[in-house]
């Protein structure tokens, strides 16, 4: 582009001004106004060369800003480098303030973004890099209008000031629109879960297909609850190499479904080897497929969430603790049931407490006296006579009620007379 004001500057000037002129580093900074005017017409000629050289270093530099699955995604994104770069050009003719309003084109590229789970960052990058490309343009335009030393210094000083200010300013107003839509985007998508998980749980017809969760896989219900409910279940489904589908539950829980084309038979193992968040519970269901092993397992989950709640474990799963929640069911019954059971065992001296391990150990133990012997460190003869104790205080034979005995005991464990 010819310079006009670089070579036939007075030309352009009023005879007062010609008459007059102080040297350009002693001006104020109106000085660079003419000039400046000159970039900016330089901006709107130059607009469609400028778009294409920055696609162009955008596709090297940032190429996910291309992976777009709408295909009127980069029409958008033109726009906006078009819009953006008309905003420069007026603000650089029109006294360097900063735009008002927002580039429309760059408004609706960032809701495209937001909508398409594009993060900021990536479009803050191409903002840095359409910046750079800019520069770069403006510095090879300016070397070829042949100003004087400090002037070309001091043009050049007030435009990197305001193309500096234009995108910190641009992109942070950017983000909060991005942010708003991708907030709007979430919870749009998390009140059609919520509601899909409802209508499956319900088992109302229909409910096959999730936004993001395949119903037809194997599943893994979880129920989580305490200080980070969301992220105990994040790591159980990384650990397990598993999908997850994570909504809020009643009294402050979480529920969760892990969903694996299948799940390793060491899936119990693992889970319980899972590091918890501190003060955060976790109760799984088993795993089972299809929709109708969606509902089981949460019920199952349930259940076992049920346990943990009265014992106050942290993990728990419901092939551990399947037996306990049928019992406990109804906790009064489970009390009056054990006390049955126990009732002269459950005193709090101290040789009816040795005798109640000792029945502990014994059914542990498959109810051989030498297995329960060894695991206490006393012999043999001695669990004999502990035996025959206990069934002197319950008043009948050990063998006559060996699974009401296991189960009284199970409960022993869980809940406090």
């Amino acid at each position: 582009m010819h310079h006009r004001y670089a070579k036939h500057r007075s030309a352009h000037l009023p005879e007062s001004d010609k008459r007059a002129e102080p040297a350009l580093e002693s001006l104020p900074m109106l000085a660079v106004d003419r000039p400046m005017r000159e970039i900016a017409a330089w901006v709107q000629d130059a607009t469609p060369q400028l778009v294409e050289l920055m696609l162009e270093r955008m596709r090297v530099e940032a190429p996910a800003y291309f992976a777009s699955e709408d295909p009127g995604f980069m029409d958008t994104a033109r726009q906006s480098i078009v819009a953006n770069l008309v905003a420069v050009a007026d603000g650089l003719g029109g006294g360097r303030d900063q735009p008002a309003q927002l580039p429309p084109g760059a408004v609706e590229e960032a809701l495209m973004a937001a909508q398409q789970r594009m993060p900021w960052t990536l479009i803050d990058r191409t903002y840095r890099i359409g910046h750079a490309v800019l520069w770069e343009q403006l510095l090879s335009q300016v070397e070829t209008w042949g100003l004087p030393g400090s002037e070309r210094v001091d043009l050049l000083r007030v435009t990197s000031h305001f193309l500096f200010q234009y995108v910190d300013d641009v992109t942070a107003r950017l983000a909060e629109v991005h942010q708003a839509e991708r907030d709007r985007q979430i919870r749009g998508r998390e009140r059609r879960r919520i509601a899909w998980v409802r209508e499956v749980l319900a088992g109302v017809g229909g409910a096959t297909a999730g936004d993001d969760y395949d119903l037809g896989r194997q599943h893994l219900a979880a129920i989580a609850w305490g200080a980070e409910p969301d992220r105990a279940i994040t790591d159980l489904g990384q650990r397990l190499s598993a999908g997850v589908l994570i909504v809020p539950g009643q009294r402050e829980s979480a529920w969760g479904w892990l969903g694996s084309s299948s799940f390793a038979p060491s899936w119990s193992s693992l889970s319980r080897q899972l590091s918890l968040p501190t003060n955060t519970f976790l109760a799984l269901g088993a795993p089972a497929g299809g929709a109708e092993g969606f509902r089981l397992s949460h019920r199952q989950a349930s259940e076992a969430a049920r346990v943990l709640r009265l014992t106050g474990t942290s993990l728990g799963t419901y092939d551990d603790l399947s037996l306990d929640a049928l019992v406990l069911r109804d906790e009064r019954a489970a009390r009056d049931f054990m006390l049955r059971e126990l009732g002269p065992l459950l005193d709090d001296d101290k040789r009816r407490q040795t005798l109640l391990q000792t029945l502990r150990l014994y059914a542990d133990s498959d109810w051989n006296a030498a297995s329960a012997a060894a695991r206490l460190g006393v012999h043999e003869r001695t669990i004999g006579y502990r035996v025959a104790r206990i069934e002197e205080l319950l008043g009948h034979p050990l063998a006559a009620r060996r699974e009401e005995i296991g189960i009284a005991l199970r409960l022993r464990a869980t809940l406090t007379p």
